[in-house]
């Protein structure tokens, strides 16, 4: 039975980033602490031509400092070609690497500085592990006997469908509108000319005599009043009230009461 796979350029990348990861002095930087403007290392970026069987890989990468930076490329270019030969079957036709940034031998490896020998001693050649498969065993499934059907019986939901009675068609009347009136044109009147008005002649003041006025209130004079003499009233002898001597108090007998039932 003929078969077939299709390999997508994302799995190249990730075999060559793995790969310039394996090189000492090739560093990584995660996206998150490189900050807004940068972008996390390394970078692989494959093109695969399909009719040719062949790949081309673009690989920006970071690198100790100070560290044999060209040494340092030319490993990682050896090892991305033959892992990625090793591992798809592609040829490798071009491998572009681009140094983006150096960071401090110090502040990230804790090893120190990368020196040519490291580098140069890095094995590039890799060995494949062959994979054995074994073939599973499929077993026809096993069915259930076939059961007979039970009837079901199923009651009308609706015991009897009316059709409902429509309204008698109503007929429209036509309507006649009344024929359209011929508008008459307005004509506005003429302006009337401003007349000039002419303002009377003032009229000369005349003189005004007052004469003396008379005397209008006449005095009069009242007849004088008897006067009457008033006797003020003899005063009333003064009533002083005396309260009544003490009397001596009497002695109170009190008979005890007789029951009916003592008879």
């Amino acid at each position: 039975m003929a078969s077939s796979f299709h390999l997508n350029e994302r799995a190249v990348s990730r075999i060559a980033e793995a790969a310039a990861m394996d090189v000492p002095g090739c560093l990584r930087i995660d996206a998150k602490l490189a900050g807004l403007a940068s972008r996390g290392l390394p970078r692989v970026e494959s093109r695969i031509n399909r009719v040719a069987s062949s790949v081309v890989v673009e690989v920006e990468i970071a690198t100790a400092f100070p560290a044999p930076i060209a040494n340092i490329t030319e490993v990682v270019r050896e090892a991305i070609t033959k892992h990625i030969q090793a591992q798809t079957g592609l040829e490798v036709t071009r491998v572009d690497i681009t140094v983006a940034d150096t960071i401090a031998s110090g502040s990230l490896s804790p090893a120190g500085r990368v020196t040519r020998e490291e580098v140069a001693s890095h094995p590039t050649f890799f060995v494949t592990t062959p994979i054995t498969v074994t073939a599973s065993r499929v077993s026809a499934p096993v069915t259930a006997p076939r059961k007979e059907l039970v009837p079901v019986e199923v009651s009308p939901l609706l015991k009897e469908v009316r059709s409902p009675t429509m309204a008698p068609r109503v007929f429209l009347r036509p309507i006649e509108t009344p024929p359209p009136v011929a508008l008459k044109q307005v004509e506005a009147p003429k302006a009337t000319a401003a007349r000039s008005v002419k303002a009377p002649k003032p009229l000369k003041l005349r003189d005004i005599t007052v004469s003396q006025t008379r005397a209008t209130s006449r005095s009069v004079a009242a007849a004088p009043v008897e006067v009457r003499h008033v006797r003020r009233p003899s005063p009333s002898p003064v009533y002083i009230p005396r309260a009544p001597q003490p009397q001596p108090l009497r002695p109170v007998t009190i008979n005890p009461a007789v029951k009916y039932l003592d008879l």
